[in-house]
């Protein structure tokens, strides 16, 4: 089975033919994707804003805490 080296027509190639393709095809079906732009924070204005983010963590954190805890808490008092 031969692979097309004629990339002229240029078609979009599933991620799986490009990990068995040859390096200097998959190079180039890589080139032709669209970059990717990563995600980025929001920028936060001014002290308040940096409090009302950081509370609902907070509440995750202490949830999260209280649920690990409390089981243990109960087999430690039961034995």
């Amino acid at each position: 089975m031969e692979l097309v080296s004629d990339l002229s027509v240029f078609e979009p190639v599933s991620p799986e033919l490009v990990l068995v393709s040859p390096p200097e095809l998959a190079t180039r079906a890589r080139g032709a994707l669209a970059p990717v732009e990563l995600w980025q924070p929001r920028p936060i204005e001014n002290a308040a804003d940096v409090r009302r983010e950081r509370l609902p963590f907070a509440v995750f954190c202490a949830t999260c805490l209280l649920m690990t805890l409390a089981p243990l808490a109960v087999i430690v008092v039961v034995h």
